[in-house]
């Protein structure tokens, strides 16, 4: 946590679209669970489970892109049970809905 929201937002300018570790990361603000939703109420956040150990998050937005525009994504690893897992928000919860209509319960 920053002392003030504006030494967040240089934190957020200086390391946005870097490279780290070969990858290029997204850093942005916090939003708090009551705020992701769109205009209309609805939640624009997918979480994602089971994602199969060779998709990196380029095969994940790949799969998700047609339902909507997406805002943010992200892959993460669960080392504890070699679990991969992710997040995708999208613009609208239009978009999130489908998505999760098309592809719950799915393999991928």
């Amino acid at each position: 946590q920053y002392e003030s929201e504006d030494a967040a937002k240089q934190a957020i300018e200086r390391v946005n679209g870097q490279e780290i570790g070969g990858r290029q990361v997204y850093v942005g603000p916090f939003i708090k669970r009551d705020k992701h939703e769109d205009k209309q109420g609805g939640d624009v956040s997918v979480h994602v489970r089971n994602i199969p150990p060779d998709w990196d998050d380029e095969k994940v937005v790949a799969l998700f892109r047609d339902f909507g525009d997406i805002v943010f994504s992200l892959v993460l690893n669960d080392s504890r049970s070699d679990r991969r897992y992710g997040f995708v928000n999208f613009k609208e919860s239009e978009a999130a809905a489908k998505a999760i209509e098309a592809l719950h319960g799915k393999d991928l």
